[in-house]
């Protein structure tokens, strides 16, 4: 419904039809003006549309051969039948429908009788009604089973029957043939001919083949093979039904349409689709470009020079032939359309949209003459600039849906907003609005070029919502002087439907300033809401303009009545605007200012009295003034419409205030109080509208330039390392600038010597940082006790908090003057104090190279302030580090050698433990001792242990157990273990397992080649019967030990010894410490410690057999010096053995070792294992 002006009004109904006889229905549409409630004419802008008839003849060739089941061809009839149910309002009128069946067809004359293979359930004029062809089809229609399909012989039966059909209006009758097969056909070379035959008697033939593996032989007989058209693909019956169902209404619907008798094709034009009346002129617009008639869809815009006019001037692509792109079937040119004035220059536009255009859409500009040409056409695309940050070009986005032209950016010129209801953004359907607003000249020709850029409007992005299916303009809502818009998204909020409210500008913002869900409303199961909107009536008298929203599903139209705007004007002072500072902060109470606030409220329809609250906040960022001990005042009031009211306070600057150079600020907000506001229909204020003001006040600094002061802040400095006691001597080998970390510098202070002065203007908000290695601990600041300098009270270390960044802290200190002038630092004024820093933590470090320190004073306001000399402001420290430590190693005596003799085995041995290996030879253990003898930490050290292990494949020492533990600390020790125990026999002593891991032992039938196996530490290259086991120690920190005990055993099976050459085989294993991964680790002599080498021996020697002395003839003689030689010895070994003189010495090795072992509780284990080794 558009208003006329008056009473006057045009109502539109696009889809009114046209109904002519029993088949044909047009959808011409039509628009009607007058006033509502009389009679009022109707307009269809070519006059009405006569009634006409067209006619069709229609025959289904269906193959009956034995390809097709007897099941199938019972659901065949039943497709067919249901099919032809498209036709049920125009058989017998303008419709006749035959059905052809074939199998093996002769090659006779027609003759109109059936045969055995071809039958004809109806002829094209048996039946004039749908009862008697379903009738006769499912009497007459029977399965023929033929062997053979001749489809070009039933094409040429079917040509037959149209020619020899019943019809008055055979001549004018449209031909349709359609063809269903499910088998290859014999004769394929026939079925060319049988086409062009069709061609030659105007037949259009539709191919059906229902699971064929080629459709080859369908393209043929529909369009002569060149491609698809007219053929479709059925996989099974149930495809066939829907296929053959939609193909028989689009044929049914084809055939209602035709010319008209004036020859326009506007026959289904779908009039009124959107129509468009502009109060400045008389003319009245009205589009078709819905009806797939009205020009083939390309639409088309009608134009009544007047009100009262009955015929109008019909608009389309036609009028435009050089500028339309090409293609404009179906582009819907008309689908919406609006009229303005875009140039500003007295002239009107027509804008009106082809949404389908190639599938794009696009909008047609031009200014209408007074018939139906067009002047300055313009087409506007949807962009697709190459600099533009989006691609609006988008394929179905529907551009052009919706239009609307208003002025919403207040420059007198009205606007273009273009509706994409469908655009895809990161969900489906999301729906853009594209806004082109008016230029300073031409701005039609720059909306139409390739570069310009729209704004966008998005609403919430709701995914299917279709934003933009309506655009209107409803006025100034918000009473600010700008034209506002209401966008409706019908199918957002799971399609219930919302509405957006965009405030215009002169600053257009993209960003919705109101949504309206129709979930929030008191109408439940409102559905489409926003699918149409209308707005700018003022519906209740209050001056402001009304908003009309459509709900069609739900048969609502929802009223919005727009409330009365309350206005603001407000000013907020400080005075006075300039302050001596110095004078300001040296008065008692500090009150330095004062402020003075005043609010006026105003707009039209607005209350005479309304219920205000009223906030005033001091420097709320800094907090530097307050209202005697407040930072705000709040109060409500009560303001007279119109009225002016002020309020007045003393303003007071805070205690410990550091910063006095950035503005002092006051400010002012206002809103109505929540009783007013939630009264229906009461005032309101513009949510966008601005609800405070602000003035600000700065202090005098004193300087030459008001603020801005040239300071010259200045940092000099020295530094103090802690001493040792035997610092002179490392002095000589490391430097002065060396710190030493040992138990004599453990607590004493690096000391850094500072003096802060400022030889420049007053410098205000002064800071000082100190910025030093993570690893040192602050010990504060202390007075320097320096003559004619103030002391550490210039710094205030209480509050203050250590920032870290990676392997630094800051620690950032605020310069005190005074109590009154806090961090302010005047001419000439200077401050001495000591910064001290402990090394402490450094004891355990043992890898930190270097420690760092360095100063800063600056201001906190640089912007404010100039250093006139900044290279000064700084001083920088680096020294470093080397930790004074020390470690020793001990070899253990109680695992120093062991020799054994055995007798040399004769046969192949498998054993499963470790001690089977050199039976009844004891293990052969080396250990040794690592302490810390130092104040510092050893990081990192190392030690490796080489011992003979085979020579060719024959074995000799077998390492079979490592263990490496530290003690007092965090001390670790880790050793490789790849060649611990390689064979993985069982550790167990007595074990029975014979299921595990096992060697087999073979006797070496030769001599070795050598009598010593030397691994000893010392030899550069060692031999390949060498291996070696390395061993990692970390953090041996002061009092940490660590043991170490690698247990061997003796391959037995390797050694065959023979007294003339070799009776002894000896080994000899290596042992080598070291610390020279602990680069920055120094002795108190200040050299690289400890490096340390020794070695160990084992010796095997051949079995010999005791001697057998002969028997003597004076064997009595022999017995009794024995007895007495015996009798002897016995009282010597009695007396000896009461002295400790035959204690074995392993007895003596064994208590050795466990006095060594005694109160090392984590070793104990290892050593119960150990004395068990040595048993055996």
């Amino acid at each position: 419904m558009i208003p006329l002006g008056g009473n006057k009004t045009a109502v539109c109904s696009p889809g009114r039809r046209k109904i002519c006889g029993r088949s044909l229905r047009l959808s011409p549409g039509a628009c009607y003006t007058g006033t509502l409630g009389a009679a009022m004419t109707m307009k269809t802008g070519w006059g009405e549309i006569p009634c006409f008839k067209n006619y069709l003849d229609l025959v289904y060739v269906v193959d009956s051969s034995n390809s097709i089941s007897d099941a199938n061809f019972t659901i065949m009839k039943q497709i067919i039948v249901n099919a032809s149910e498209a036709f049920e309002a125009s058989i017998g009128d303008t419709t006749q429908v035959a059905v052809l069946q074939y199998g093996n067809l002769d090659s006779a004359a027609f003759d109109h009788t059936d045969s055995k293979y071809y039958k004809s359930p109806t002829k094209l004029g048996d039946c004039n009604d749908i009862d008697c062809f379903n009738r006769a089809i499912k009497a007459n229609m029977t399965h023929l089973n033929a062997a053979n399909t001749f489809t070009s012989l039933a094409i040429r039966r079917a040509v037959e029957q149209f020619d020899f059909a019943q019809s008055k209006n055979k001549d004018k009758a449209k031909k349709i043939l359609v063809l269903i097969t499910d088998g290859q056909a014999n004769f394929q070379s026939q079925l060319i001919v049988s086409y062009r035959l069709t061609q030659s008697h105007n037949i259009t033939v539709y191919a059906i083949g229902v699971a064929l593996k080629s459709d080859a032989e369908l393209r043929i007989s529909a369009n002569g093979g060149v491609s698809k058209e007219r053929v479709l693909d059925a996989n099974n019956y149930s495809e066939l039904s829907k296929a053959l169902r939609n193909l028989t209404e689009t044929i049914a619907q084809s055939s209602g349409e035709g010319q008209a008798t004036g020859g326009i094709t506007l026959e289904n034009a779908v009039l009124g689709v959107s129509a468009n009346y502009n109060p400045k002129v008389t003319s009245i617009y009205m589009s078709s470009g819905c009806g797939v008639g009205s020009y083939d869809g390309s639409g088309a815009i009608i134009k009544y020079d007047s009100i009262s006019s009955t015929k109008g001037d019909v608009t389309s692509h036609k009028q435009v032939p050089g500028l339309f792109p090409k293609f404009p079937k179906d582009s819907y040119l008309g689908y919406s359309i609006a009229s303005g004035y875009f140039e500003g220059n007295g002239t009107l536009y027509v804008a009106t949209g082809a949404p389908r255009h190639a599938l794009l859409g696009l909008v047609l500009v031009y200014e209408p003459q007074t018939d139906n040409s067009v002047s300055n056409p313009r087409i506007i695309k949807p962009n697709n600039c190459s600099s533009c940050s989006t691609n609006y070009k988008q394929l179905g986005s529907y551009f052009g849906a919706t239009l609307l032209s208003a002025d919403i950016n207040g420059d007198g010129k009205d606007d273009l907003l273009v509706g994409a209801p469908l655009y895809i953004g990161d969900n489906y359907d999301e729906g853009r609005v594209f806004v082109y607003l008016s230029q300073a000249s031409n701005s039609i020709q720059a909306w139409a070029s390739s570069g310009f850029v729209p704004k966008v409007f998005s609403g919430m992005k709701d995914v299917g919502g279709r934003f933009g299916s309506a655009i209107s303009s409803a006025g100034d809502l918000n009473d600010d002087g700008f034209n506002d818009v209401i966008i409706g998204a019908p199918l957002a909020d799971n399609g219930a439907g919302v509405v957006y409210v965009y405030h215009g500008s002169n600053n257009l913002k993209t960003v919705y300033s109101q949504r309206i869900q129709s979930s929030s409303l008191q109408f439940p199961h409102l559905s489409n809401f926003g699918l149409s909107t209308s707005s700018g009536a003022d519906l209740d008298g209050n001056k402001y303009p009304d908003v009309v929203v459509g709900a069609p599903n739900s048969n609502l139209a929802i009223i919005f009545r727009s409330r009365p705007v309350a206005r603001f004007s407000a000013q907020i002072t400080l005075s006075p605007p300039r302050r001596d500072i110095f004078e300001c902060l040296q008065l008692p109470s500090r009150k330095c200012f004062n402020v003075t606030s005043c609010l006026t409220v105003y707009g039209k329809s607005v209350e005479d009295f309304l219920d205000v609250n009223v906030m005033i906040l001091l420097d709320k960022s800094k907090k530097r003034l307050n209202l005697g001990g407040f930072n705000n005042a709040t109060k409500e009031v009560k303001l007279s419409r119109n009225v002016t009211s002020c309020w007045s306070y003393d303003v007071y600057v805070t205690k410990n205030m550091i910063d006095f150079v950035s503005p002092l600020s006051a400010e002012v907000q206002y809103s109505l109080t929540s009783t007013h506001s939630n009264t229906p229909m009461s005032s309101m204020v513009d949510p966008a509208a601005t609800n405070k003001v602000s003035t600000t006040a700065s202090f005098n600094t004193g300087c030459t330039s008001d603020l801005f002061c040239s300071y010259d802040l200045m940092v000099n400095s020295s530094i103090t390392l802690p001493k040792t006691t035997n610092q002179d001597r490392l002095n000589s080998k490391l430097g002065s600038d060396v710190i030493i970390i040992d138990k004599d510098t453990a607590t004493k202070p690096i000391i850094l010597h500072v003096t802060i002065s400022n030889v420049g203007e007053n410098a205000y908000g002064v800071k000082f940082d100190v910025t030093y290695s993570s690893s040192l601990i602050w010990n504060g600041i202390k007075e320097a006790n320096i003559l004619n300098h103030r002391n550490a009270s210039c710094f205030d270390e209480v509050s203050t908090q250590d920032q870290t960044h990676g392997q630094l802290k800051i620690k950032s200190l605020t310069y005190k003057y005074n109590e009154d002038l806090g961090s302010i630092m005047p001419a000439g004024d200077s401050c001495s104090f000591e910064i001290h820093l402990l090394p402490t933590n450094l004891k355990t470090s043992g890898v930190i190279q270097n420690v760092y320190a360095a100063l800063h004073v600056y201001t906190m306001y640089a912007p404010n302030g100039n250093d006139s000399n900044p290279t000064n402001n700084v001083a920088n420290y680096t020294r470093t580090i080397r930790y004074v430590s020390d470690v020793s190693v001990t070899r253990r005596e109680s695992t120093q050698f062991v020799t054994r003799e055995f007798t040399f085995p004769k046969t192949n041995e498998t054993v499963h433990s470790v001690y089977e290996i050199g039976r009844n030879v004891s293990t052969i253990a080396v250990a040794y001792e690592i302490s810390s003898e130092g104040y510092s930490v050893v990081p990192s050290s190392s030690f490796f242990l080489r011992y003979p292990t085979n020579i060719s494949e024959h074995n000799l020492l077998y390492l079979y157990k490592v263990s490496c533990i530290g003690s007092q600390g965090p001390v670790m020790c880790n050793c490789s273990t790849q060649n611990v125990n390689r064979y993985h026999l069982s550790t167990s002593p007595n074990t029975t397992d014979k299921s595990g891991p096992s060697i087999l032992l073979l006797p070496n039938p030769t001599q070795l080649p050598l009598s010593l196996y030397n691994c000893s530490s010392s030899i550069v290259d060692p031999p390949a019967y060498c291996e070696e086991l390395h061993c990692s120690v970390n953090n041996l920190v002061q009092g940490s030990k660590v043991n170490f005990v690698a247990s061997f055993r003796f391959w037995s099976h390797s050694v065959k010894l023979v007294v003339s050459d070799y009776p002894t085989v000896t080994f000899v294993t290596g042992f080598s410490y070291t610390t020279n991964q602990s680069k920055l680790v120094i002795n108190k002599n200040g050299s690289i410690i400890t490096e340390y080498s020794a070695e160990t021996e084992v010796a095997v020697k051949k079995y010999v057999p005791p001697v057998v002395i002969e028997q003597l003839n004076l064997l009595l003689i022999v017995i009794i010096s024995a007895a007495v030689t015996l009798l002897l010895v016995i009282a010597g070994l009695g007396a000896l053995y009461k002295k400790g003189f035959f204690e074995s010495e392993y007895n003596k090795l064994m208590k050795e070792e466990k006095h060594w072992q005694k109160g090392n509780a984590t070793q104990e284990r290892t050593d119960e294992v150990y004395d068990e080794d040595l048993k055996q």
